[in-house]
């Protein structure tokens, strides 16, 4: 998560941590704004459902539940490294391994528009 921040920072851009524990001290030094939940990896639901795109770096268990929260929730995943993927036949959303983080970034734009278009309409977005 921190290099997420970090280049979000860098490139000009905000970034949200959605943190498992009851304070701000473990969000790191780049994230703009810190919401401390105190549900440990349950905030994984949340992080999800809270963005239209999953890029998922190798593959710890936070990564994996992140990623299968995001098939069943109609979300594209885009893969960089040891991601394990099995395809237990229950998933709505794409898995696609990406070669580089560039490509990554490029098909999260892509598939980011994609989901808006299906999912979200003018109508809600002004409400």
């Amino acid at each position: 998560m921190e290099a997420v921040a970090k280049g979000a920072k860098e490139g000009g851009g905000i970034s949200v941590g959605i943190l498992p524990g009851f304070t701000t001290a473990n969000g790191n030094e780049y994230l703009t704004v810190k919401i401390p939940t105190g549900i440990g990896f349950a905030r994984n639901f949340l992080v999800v459902r809270g963005g239209e795109v999953v890029i998922a770096i190798d593959g710890a268990a936070g990564t994996m539940s992140e990623l299968y929260f995001a098939l069943s929730s109609m979300r594209t995943v885009l893969a960089l490294g040891k991601v394990h993927h099995l395809d237990v036949g229950h998933e709505n959303g794409n898995y696609i391994e990406c070669k580089t983080p560039e490509e990554a970034v490029s098909l999260a734009i892509i598939h980011a528009k994609k989901f808006r278009d299906l999912h979200i309409s003018e109508e809600s977005a002004e409400q």
